[in-house]
């Protein structure tokens, strides 16, 4: 299945507005605009037609975390066990206090709360490459929480496979890693989209670490 000639930026955007708050069409609008600009949003309607499309979906993966609560998440299957929480609490609070600056700039919620989502996918992406800056796997986790709802939103096939290859090859160990990486890239190789304030922070956080 093709991707969508239209950007689904707005569409994710939308979801993950009506998953995290349960926000109503004009809210949703208005969100929409604020990031997007006036001109670029989509009309009402549209998102009207899309919020029909969102009560279908099971979006309790896509609301806010709750650490308390993961004995809960465990009973639904979510594969989330205690022993992840130092980590976690630790990689909310650091991310909390780096990107709330931009945040504010960027007219983006500054203490915008994980969804459970995130969290998963947080704990996923440390377990497999330990060594890996904190930062950069809140950005690792984030692309894989957008191609998730891609996914979900359109089908499709996945577009991962350039990320999990970095994750193997871990490119930031050393300069001979990095080296085997670019060989290994070929006309398959393709990078996750990064949000328009992930990729802000993202250059800023990469920046500070070289």
């Amino acid at each position: 299945m093709p991707r969508p000639k239209t950007d689904p930026k707005q569409k994710i955007e939308a979801y993950e507005l009506y998953g995290r708050f349960g926000s109503r069409p004009t809210e949703v609008r208005e969100a929409l605009e604020k990031k997007f600009g006036a001109m670029d949003a989509v009309s009402l309607r549209t998102v009207n037609t899309w919020m029909a499309e969102f009560k279908d979906k099971d979006v309790s993966l896509d609301q806010p975390f709750e650490w308390h609560r993961i004995d809960a998440y465990q009973k639904r299957g979510v594969d989330l066990p205690w022993e992840a929480s130092e980590y976690i609490l630790e990689l909310w609070y650091q991310t909390r206090e780096e990107f709330r600056e931009a945040a504010i700039a960027s007219g983006n919620d500054p203490d915008p709360e994980p969804t459970v989502r995130d969290v998963i996918w947080w704990w996923r992406v440390h377990q497999a490459a330990p060594s890996l800056h904190d930062v950069e796997v809140y950005f690792y986790s984030r692309d894989i929480v957008v191609e998730e709802i891609y996914q979900l939103l359109y089908g499709g096939q996945d577009n991962l496979r350039g990320l999990w290859r970095r994750l193997a090859y871990k490119p930031w160990l050393s300069d001979e890693r990095r080296y085997q990486l670019d060989k290994a890239v070929d006309i398959d190789f393709r990078v996750p989209y990064f949000s328009g304030l992930a990729n802000i922070m993202r250059r800023k956080a990469i920046g500070e670490q070289q």
